[in-house]
């Protein structure tokens, strides 16, 4: 199916998706606390889209012979560690698809494993239907949904009024739009929240590993080769009132200061990619930020 096939037709399917959890809440009760997501082949490709348009959803997510369809949105996973399972000879979902996303992942210096398998092809892992692992991974994860750190690509052309999909917004950024009469079709924002009282977590040398998958409907085990990073502990950092902003292609925004605490400043960071806005002291609701032209992701 061609790309533009397939955005067409998740476009329906994850309106299909938005409303399920509605639907099963009026029979099993659920707690957005602690909800992960994962899909495989184009349930794969909607898990990456849903997820990168709607971060502050999911503790957690999980692909089988899946890849991001738009790889500059894998920037919004910055809190979102994800187990992507991928075939080594996949005629649907091959290697030049779905390495460019890992590779992304990996630059980024995000929580990822990628664990590619053989023999088989697009269908093995879900004939042999042993997923243990997966859930083992995702297991019992709690959404952050206050970090001090938010990285969101704002793309307009992915969302559906008709089916009320609307990405325009992340934890505690809210109103992201692109500035009007840009001529970007997407845009980042970057922004740290010095109140919080901690500082990034260091990400961990690049992690190569083997191994296998056994137990489930095939007679041999699958084996596999994989890498991913994680991150260390939080660090602790001084306390300041201040939100270190960075806006790319450009996005404004605004930030709740009942969620991050509310900054008496906006720093700005090296070069031309922001400006900085004085906030009043200690005033409580919402504060937009605006950026000055940049280059385009």
């Amino acid at each position: 199916m061609h790309r533009h096939e397939r955005r067409l037709e998740l476009g329906q399917r994850i309106g299909d998706a938005a409303v399920q959890p509605v639907e099963i809440s009026r029979t099993f009760p659920l707690d957005p606390a602690h909800t992960t997501i994962s899909g495989t082949s184009m349930g794969g490709i909607g898990t990456f889209k849903i997820a990168e348009q709607f971060p502050d959803l999911f503790a957690k997510a999980h692909t089988t012979v899946g890849e991001s369809d738009s790889n500059p949105q894998v920037a919004s996973l910055r809190n979102v560690p994800f187990l992507m399972w991928n075939m080594g000879t996949d005629e649907l979902v091959p290697a030049a698809e779905y390495l460019p996303t890992a590779m992304l992942f990996d630059s980024l210096g995000y929580r990822y494993r990628i664990q590619v398998f053989t023999p088989g092809e697009h269908l093995t892992l879900d004939v042999n239907d042993e997923f243990h692992a997966a859930a083992a991974f995702l297991g019992n994860a709690a959404v952050d949904p206050d970090p001090a750190h938010v990285t969101y690509v704002r793309a307009p052309a992915l969302d559906d009024v008709d089916l009320g999909i609307n990405g325009d917004h992340a934890y505690w950024l809210s109103g992201i739009a692109l500035r009007p009469g840009s001529s970007a079709t997407t845009g980042t924002i970057d922004v740290v929240s010095r109140g919080f009282g901690v500082g990034d977590p260091p990400s961990a040398a690049q992690a190569p590993g083997a191994g296998t998958l056994s137990g489930g409907h095939l007679p041999y085990p699958l084996a596999y080769a994989s890498m991913g990073r994680d991150w260390g502990p939080t660090p602790a950092a001084a306390v300041a009132d201040a939100l270190d902003v960075t806006a790319m292609a450009p996005p404004r925004s605004r930030w709740s200061t009942a969620r991050a605490p509310p900054p008496r400043r906006v720093r700005r960071p090296q070069g031309r990619a922001a400006r900085r806005r004085r906030c009043a002291p200690g005033r409580r609701g919402t504060r937009r930020a605006r950026a000055r032209p940049a280059a385009a992701t």
